[in-house]
């Protein structure tokens, strides 16, 4: 390419770049364009739809043991989901030897659509029982049946062809329209103790049985094109190859059917295996007789079956986004004024799994609040995020791997609410 109309300069580079160009990035590309030099992208256009029909009971009861009154919820949800995922992309046809490791994708002419249909049905039970052992102590205890559908982008059902160089290795993904939800059947029980008007300690321990674990797989494959399986022209050298460019390739060096087949390892998002969840929680919240003052303690400690081993390449069931926790506030709630200051505070947990792992760390922020109100109809209000300034930093396997780091400054709300 001919840069000699680009207004271009350097200015000094940081790590491993003794210098950096400056330029405009839209000159650049319209001399691309200009020198037919530009090669447009093959732009892949996918949907979902779902639809989803739903019908629930529910019936309440009230009664009493040895004197000890007994409140009970029982319920049932029934869920019928059909999905259509599609996708729409010229689709690759073969590959075109450029370079000694370069081996360009080829694609049709015309666009394909790829059309996948999945479904499932639920049914969700749910039951709530509390026990007034006495005035001041009460105990609970639930169990239900619970969902979370998978990411949307993992459903579509487009091939997307991530790594193919010379001789391999040949990596792909696509995604998978028939995905079952996660299911996780719960079991919560809690003791709670009421000392006084509005203050109380409790204790709550929780298991969740977790089915249909999504997680990637991987399974060796060919792909098949409009013309038949991809094949590797790189295997058996024809002619001068490698030669040519994407713009102006050489026949000689483009796939041909007698070509080696290529062997894909392709990724696709499954239901694996199951798991479990446990851990327990502390409630602490005390009032300070009339004053108005206030302060709420929490802790909540989590667990699982199958936890990341970074020591291991092995971590097909590990869960993201578990992580012990903790929030302290103190409040002050009296007339017209309302002032709190909350301290939050989330130990470190796996964002995303996979061979190679991110982990976002242990992260704490102090926010607070407070109110005025004019009157009945009328208040105003101030609200403080991250007021001490706290960032996000994220990291692969190991912490010196640093991945990215976040930080958005404190931010403050100021304004009014008014109601009719």
């Amino acid at each position: 390419m001919d840069i000699s109309e680009l207004e271009y300069g350097f200015i000094d580079g940081g790590v491993g770049f003794e210098y950096l160009p400056v330029f405009s990035a839209n000159e650049f590309l319209d001399l691309v364009r200009e020198q037919s030099l530009y090669n447009e992208a093959n732009v892949t256009k996918d949907g979902i739809t779902e639809e989803t029909t739903s019908a629930y009971l529910s019936f309440d009861f009230v009664t009493d043991f040895n004197n000890m009154p007994i409140n009970a919820n029982f319920g049932v949800r029934y869920e019928e989901a059909d999905v259509e995922s599609y996708s729409i992309q010229r689709p690759v046809i073969g590959f075109n030897w450029i370079t000694p490791i370069q081996l360009d994708k080829l694609f049709a002419e015309e666009e394909v659509t790829e059309i996948l249909e999945g479904d499932y049905e639920q049914f969700l039970p749910n039951l709530d029982i509390s026990l007034e052992i006495t005035d001041d102590l009460v105990t609970r205890f639930s169990y239900s049946k619970t969902i979370a559908r998978s990411s949307i982008g993992a459903m579509f059902p487009a091939t997307s062809l991530n790594l193919h160089r010379a001789g391999g290795p040949f990596r792909a993904s696509q995604g998978n329209p028939n995905l079952l939800p996660f299911e996780s059947q719960n079991i919560d029980l809690s003791l709670e103790y009421y000392y006084d008007d509005g203050s109380y300690i409790s204790l709550g321990h929780f298991r969740k049985q977790v089915d249909n674990f999504i997680s990637t797989g991987q399974i060796e494959s060919e792909l098949i094109g409009p013309n038949g399986p991809l094949t590797d022209p790189s295997i058996n050298p024809r002619g001068n190859c490698p030669d040519g460019s994407v713009t102006n390739p050489v026949a000689d060096c483009l796939s041909q059917p007698g070509d080696p087949i290529i062997e894909w390892e392709i990724t696709t998002p499954q239901n694996l295996d199951a798991t479990r969840v446990y851990g327990w929680e502390f409630n602490v919240q005390h009032l300070f007789g009339e004053t108005g003052f206030g302060t709420i303690v929490n802790y909540t400690m989590v667990n699982s079956a199958d936890e990341y081993d970074v020591y291991s390449l092995e971590n097909d069931y590990a869960l993201t986004g578990l992580s012990d926790s903790a929030n302290l506030v103190v409040f002050y709630e009296k007339d017209e004024y309302q002032v709190r200051a909350a301290y939050n505070w989330r130990d470190e947990f796996l964002l995303s799994g996979g061979l190679e792992p991110t982990f976002t760390e242990a992260y704490s922020q102090l926010d607070i609040s407070a109110s005025y109100e004019i009157n009945d109809h009328i208040s105003v209000f101030l609200d403080g995020i991250n007021i001490t300034d706290e960032s996000t930093r994220r990291h692969g396997r190991f912490s010196n791997q640093l991945i990215d780091y976040e930080t958005y400054g404190p931010r403050y709300n100021v304004g009014f609410r008014g109601k009719f």
